[in-house]
């Protein structure tokens, strides 16, 4: 009887996703976009597109393999961790050693891959971009303690304080410099900030293990616990920023360039959707474990329906305020950005909206799924790039192919997301509207080409 009343009690307490958590997760996730683009928007502006070029994608590269890094762990977390509070810090301490190792494993093969592929000038700026990525990577693992804890408050501020500091340290490297190494030597020294405003805000959370089990089992149980949460964590790293692996390898300086300086302000709003998943996925997930549909439907629903009204915001909003911010921010190197907008605004569409269906499958357990659109994507979007990228001399070409190839995405995971519960209709109708507001922006494409706009 206990036991039922302890579940009816962590059942109703996270079905409704409270106004104030929310409050704080936007915050914190505003104070983090706006972080970001405003730094990638300060390294464009004061490198150049060449130099630009060559620092976003030594940061992609280097994000990449982090991330990689991270295993599935941040889900795995935020998922068990929320379903077994009790044992939150028994479950990150095992993730963060799990990572730790990955981690190590990959720089010793990056540091091997670079001495035989990279000039010895290169090495500097390589290692910048490393350590600026592997202690963002750490900071964000060690936030989800706050998550799980629903103390998003301590989260709000710890990303303040790093992302100030990050800008702040850019901005004068920058503006005193105009230097590359300077630049990414700044930012890797932002990022261990941040890590070390985590470590204040998370600290009194790390308690004794509730099992007391011993740390080589913990890792040795936490590894083969992630191991598909691993898989799509990789594909959906690999699904987000296979654009950038594969032209820079393609593209020249100034090309790269140009294409990130729109590229990255377009990714810069999923980590609003990773966060805004932080709030849902506990609800959901404990809905499924207690087999609320009821409950489930209802978070689900207005999950969707957020989603959609934010897919629809970003894509409105790079497709009219894009160009102008092309021309008073960046300036003129960037001119022929413009024309690249309408691509940029319906790929963070159908990313947005994909990520909705994405945490629903995730709460379900059905990773399997997820992995499967995840492989669409990457294979479609390498596939275009190999046939119609080499002829595709317009720059506007590309990110259509982008967008192109995130829809198996988003088809994929809202036909499951919705065969799971027909009777959530939601699941239908933010499908059909975001596909709608890529056919107008195909519209609008032309529109922009025939310099109507």
């Amino acid at each position: 009887m206990m036991v039922a009343r302890q579940g009816e009690r962590r059942s109703a307490a996270l079905q409704a996703v409270l106004p104030a958590d929310r409050l704080w997760m936007l915050a914190a996730s505003g104070i983090r976009l706006a972080g970001g683009v405003l730094v990638f928007v300060l390294l464009a502006r004061l490198l150049g597109p060449g130099a630009f070029g060559l620092a976003a994608a030594l940061l992609t590269y280097a994000a990449f393999a982090a991330l990689i890094g991270d295993f599935g762990l941040s889900l795995y977390c935020l998922r068990e961790g929320s379903a077994q509070p009790e044992r939150a810090a028994e479950i990150m301490r095992g993730a963060c050693w799990l990572k730790a190792v990955i981690s190590f494993a990959l720089i010793l093969a990056g540091a091997f891959a670079a001495v035989f592929l990279l000039p010895v000038a290169a090495f500097g700026l390589v290692a910048f971009a490393a350590l600026a990525a592997l202690a963002g990577s750490y900071a964000d693992l060690l936030l989800l303690m706050a998550r799980i804890r629903r103390r998003y408050d301590r989260e709000a501020q710890a990303v303040t304080a790093g992302t100030a500091a990050t800008v702040l340290l850019v901005a004068l490297s920058g503006v005193t410099t105009g230097d590359i190494d300077w630049a990414l030597a700044a930012y890797a020294a932002g990022r261990i900030s941040y890590l070390g405003f985590v470590l204040i805000v998370s600290h009194r959370w790390w308690g004794q293990p509730a099992t007391g089990q011993p740390l080589r089992r913990n890792v040795r149980t936490t590894f083969h616990a992630t191991k598909a949460y691993a898989a799509d964590s990789v594909l959906t790293v690999t699904s987000g920023q296979i654009d950038i692996l594969l032209f820079s390898a393609l593209l020249g300086a100034q090309a790269l360039g140009i294409y990130q300086a729109g590229a990255r302000l377009a990714q810069s709003i999923m980590p609003l959707a990773i966060m805004l998943s932080a709030i849902y996925l506990p609800p959901l997930a404990a809905a499924c474990a207690a087999d609320s549909r009821a409950a489930f439907r209802r978070n689900a629903a207005r999950l969707n329906y957020e989603f959609l009204i934010l897919a629809m915001g970003a894509a409105l909003g790079f497709a009219i305020f894009g160009p102008v911010f092309t021309r008073h921010i960046y300036g003129a190197e960037y001119a022929s950005l413009s024309e690249l907008w309408p691509g940029f605004a319906a790929y963070a569409a159908l990313r947005m909206m994909a990520a909705s269906f994405g945490i629903q499958l995730a709460a379900n357990g059905a990773m399997s799924v997820r992995i499967a659109a995840q492989s669409s994507t990457i294979a479609a979007f390498a596939i275009a790039v190999l046939l119609i990228a080499p002829a595709a001399e317009p720059l506007w070409m590309l990110p259509w192919l982008l967008a192109a190839a995130n829809l198996p995405l988003l088809l994929i995971m809202g036909a499951a997301a919705w065969s799971r519960d027909r009777a959530n209709h939601s699941s239908a109708v933010c499908l059909a509207a975001i596909i709608a507001v890529v056919a107008a922006l195909l519209l609008w494409q032309h529109f922009v080409l025939a310099g109507a706009v």
